[in-house]
């Protein structure tokens, strides 16, 4: 069995791992306030809304909300809970970013300086003969 969430937000083993999208879009619908954009690609969807819903319950962040309730207490209780998922769920550590090392050519002192500066000193020398 694999341990991809179910639809209801459970699942087959232990916790499920969440995208970074998926985290994304919950620490969006957290802070987000009244006619705030969506983010793509939710919002690229031929039903948005429907869809940033269903991520969230598919995430376990709400329950299915009631079929006669308005898309404003859709959206305030879905604020809430993404907070309260958010405390529950901390961002796992980031991994520092692996330093950069410059390629070979580009080290200015090694070579003396730019190419620009190169070309520049070539221009301004004297040549001999």
């Amino acid at each position: 069995m694999d341990a991809n969430p179910i639809p209801d937000g459970s699942s087959t083993e232990g916790p499920a791992t969440i995208s970074v999208r998926d985290r994304l879009l919950v620490e969006w619908v957290a802070q987000a306030k009244v006619g705030d954009p969506l983010p793509p690609p939710w919002s690229d969807s031929r039903t948005p809304l429907q869809s940033v819903v269903r991520t969230l319950i598919m995430l376990g962040v709400i329950d299915t909300p009631d079929r006669d309730a308005s898309l404003a207490s859709i959206a305030r209780d879905a604020s809430a809970a993404a907070r309260v998922w958010l405390q529950d769920h901390p961002a796992p550590p980031q991994a520092p970013a692996p330093e950069v090392q410059p390629p070979p050519w580009a080290d200015r002192e090694r070579l003396g300086g730019s190419a620009l500066e190169i070309a520049q000193r070539r221009r301004d020398t004297p040549q001999d003969g």
